[in-house]
């Protein structure tokens, strides 16, 4: 299992009548977590009158897990559970009453779950526990004099809970479905809105960046056309993410310009084409390359090409994995070129015939070549079966 941050949380409901802390307390001796025993609270916004705490039950461990909150004008709280086996949804009253508390899956204590049957490669399966909130967008909303809450996840499930009777409904009406699209639509177009806030390196890490990153993926698989400006605008998006390196070169990802690119091919828009990866050598010197590149051509890949040659040329792929993936626009459609690379020394460091070292000096000075060029006539979200997963979770 993978160690897990539990930090305190806060939130406020829409019109700024409440506000939920929930407050942990810091393990003397953490091993997978910071903090447990956690307090719920919630307070009038406007006063910071406390109206009521609530603290998990010994006897239910799960409760004492939050990782997301949520809180209605009403007064209803929603709060997103995460442990290194299961998740799920806990629901307070407006009174503080504990009015459901159910895993997603399974719990072993009979309990089918709000999303059973769900896959793994749905919920997600990682050392630190199921990953099925990643771009995913929650709202409140009230139908027919009931208070309901409404989440639609990164694959399009959508999971809606009648507060009142903390039930989930299994059938939703046109008008219904209908007003959670528009309160949907609505949250995401607001989000990208605040894109043009985004400009510190520790963004990474906000929840303005999260919302944004969710807003932007289902800008596309929704296909909200009115999203293109501002799509457009989170193509040159600075805020970078996780890093890796292969073949001698180390590549940090710029998240969000990769999942506008990818949400703009979705709507039927050409991109910029803007870079969604800074590339350096291993002493940290940048890889000569466009920053963006307008006039791009599946020609311009030749066999026998070096990377650096390829980069010169053609920028950087949009995805890195069994080889380099190109997206290419072409009458309406969108295509792949996947670079397969051929490195002459790899057997041999394989074969622990030199270091590490040796290895990364040998590939700096005779890098790896083009072997072939695969083209893929899907788009780059249904290239393989686990690219969506990857584009929805920010791990291209």
């Amino acid at each position: 299992m993978t160690f897990v941050s539990f930090p305190n949380i806060q939130a406020q409901s829409a019109l700024g009548k409440y506000r939920i802390e929930i407050t942990g307390v810091s393990d003397k001796s953490p091993f997978f977590r910071d903090q447990s025993d956690f307090t719920y609270a919630l307070f009038e916004a406007s006063s910071n009158r406390p109206l009521w705490q609530w603290k998990p039950p010994k006897e239910n461990d799960f409760a004492d897990h939050p990782q997301q909150a949520w809180v209605n004008d009403d007064g209803w709280v929603v709060v997103r559970l995460h442990t290194s086996f299961h998740a799920g949804i806990l629901v307070l009253s407006p009174q503080g009453e504990l009015r459901m508390l159910r895993t997603l899956r399974n719990d072993g204590q009979g309990d089918a779950g709000l999303m059973a049957g769900e896959s793994d490669e749905h919920i997600g399966r990682t050392s630190a526990g199921p990953n099925w909130e990643w771009s995913s967008i929650a709202v409140f909303i009230k139908y027919d004099g009931k208070s309901f809450w409404s989440i639609r996840t990164w694959w399009g499930r959508r999971l809606v809970i009648n507060l009142e009777s903390s039930c989930p409904v299994e059938t939703l009406t046109d008008d219904f479905q209908g007003g959670i699209n528009e309160l949907e639509k609505d949250w995401l177009l607001n989000k990208l809105g605040l894109a043009n806030n985004l400009t510190e390196p520790d963004d990474r890490w906000s929840k303005m960046m999260s919302n944004c990153y969710s807003a932007a993926y289902h800008a596309g698989t929704l296909e909200i056309q009115e999203a293109q400006p501002l799509l457009h605008a989170l193509e040159a998006c600075a805020v970078t993410g996780g890093s890796s390196s292969r073949y001698g070169l180390s590549y940090q990802l710029l998240p969000l310009r990769l999942v506008a690119k990818m949400s703009l091919l979705r709507l039927g828009v050409e991109p910029r084409w803007f870079s969604n990866f800074i590339f350096t050598y291993d002493d940290q010197k940048q890889c000569e390359y466009p920053e963006s590149c307008v006039v791009r051509s599946r020609d311009m890949i030749r066999a026998g090409m070096s990377q650096r040659e390829l980069l010169r040329e053609l920028g950087t792929p949009e995805f890195i994995d069994c080889g380099w993936g190109y997206s290419f626009f072409q009458d309406g459609k969108n295509f792949e070129m996947r670079v397969h690379w051929y490195d002459r020394h790899c057997d041999s460091y394989a074969a622990r015939d030199f270091d590490f070292e040796q290895y990364r000096k040998l590939i700096r000075d005779d890098p790896p070549v083009v072997e072939r060029v695969e083209r893929i006539d899907l788009p780059s979200w249904k290239a393989d079966r686990l690219r969506e997963y990857r584009i929805a979770h920010a791990s291209f």
